[in-house]
């Protein structure tokens, strides 16, 4: 569940009566529109138009990315033991999804890939990661933590990838 929304005294007012729809809410001060019906109609409009509204968010993004990095610091800072717990997950998946069958010869060639993901990394300066072909914990299918399953891939796109398997035929 998401914590309510909080509006500045210098742009909203709250008047406890409902607007036309029946909504009790805020209202923004330039328009006098009700936020509950404002945020209908921008949910209308992203299910209309999907990639006007991403090309929108990811604008608003890049205008505003260094204040999104502060935040995404500050609440890495408050929240340290959710993400060690986090990291200790992905860990343990990992060490789970790696099978006890491999040769030395096969942890060295995984070595390798994670080092040449850094050396990207450095090179280009931009994120490499090492992306699980088939993902560790996939909805139809598990992969393995095996030489064969990784691959260098920049980070954005690996991000975009999300958790999926995508079967691409030939």
């Amino acid at each position: 569940m998401q914590a309510p929304v909080q509006f500045s005294e210098e742009t909203h007012y709250f008047t406890g009566k409902p607007c036309k729809h029946g909504h009790v809410s805020f209202r923004r001060l330039s328009d006098r529109v009700c936020m509950e019906c404002d945020k209908g109609r921008k949910a209308k409009l992203r299910t209309k138009h999907p990639e006007k509204a991403k090309a929108a968010k990811r604008a608003s993004y890049q205008r505003n990315a260094q204040h999104a990095r502060d935040q995404k610091k500050q609440y890495r800072q408050n929240n340290k033991g959710k993400i060690n717990a986090l990291v200790t997950a992905r860990k343990a998946c990992v060490k789970q999804r790696t099978p006890s069958w491999l040769t030395p010869f096969d942890k060295l060639k995984i070595r390798c890939i994670y080092q040449l993901a850094a050396m990207y990394t450095r090179e280009n300066d931009e994120p490499w990661h090492v992306d699980h072909i088939i993902p560790l914990q996939g909805g139809a299918v598990s992969g393995l933590h095996v030489p064969n399953n990784l691959r260098p891939m920049r980070g954005i796109d690996n991000i975009s990838k999300k958790n999926k398997f995508e079967v691409v035929y030939g």
